[in-house]
């Protein structure tokens, strides 16, 4: 019993590591624009040898999720910045995505809050994987 127990603890941290370090690792940056607008540039490294599908694919698109807004509004859609290709037929990146997302200021102080799903591939093995955001303009 004692080892069963040590098997699954050694899984569960296994588990835990690979969770941290994600196949498309996220950063992002705000770039003030006209006025009271800015940009939220969301920028995926992807690593090597796997892919991500654009947020304009019909089967598993990168997705926003959860999104929350105080003291702002969205301004249009969210957009890619770099040029897709197709991979297995479908619209893809390998290297990395950009996104972004145009956000008017209502007031002073802002927060925009949510989750990017990815859905990364190599040779037909597919996982998904959620990117937290919490941003304070």
């Amino acid at each position: 019993m004692r080892k069963l127990l040590l098997s699954a603890a050694i899984m569960l941290s296994a588990l835990c590591c690979l969770a941290q370090n994600g196949i498309t690792t996220w950063k992002y940056s705000i770039e003030k624009t006209a006025g009271d607008t800015v940009k939220v540039v969301f920028t995926g490294n992807i690593a090597m040898g796997y892919h991500t599908y654009s947020i304009k694919d019909d089967k598993a698109p990168t997705e926003f999720f959860d999104v929350e807004l105080e003291g702002a509004e969205t301004v249009g859609e969210v957009y890619e910045t770099l040029k897709s290709r197709l991979i297995e037929g479908r619209q893809a990146y390998e290297g990395r995505i950009q996104l972004v997302q145009k956000l008017r200021l209502t007031s002073g102080k802002a927060r925009y809050k949510g989750s990017i799903f990815t859905s990364s591939c190599r040779m037909g093995q597919c996982r998904g994987e959620y990117f937290d955001f919490d941003i304070e303009i």
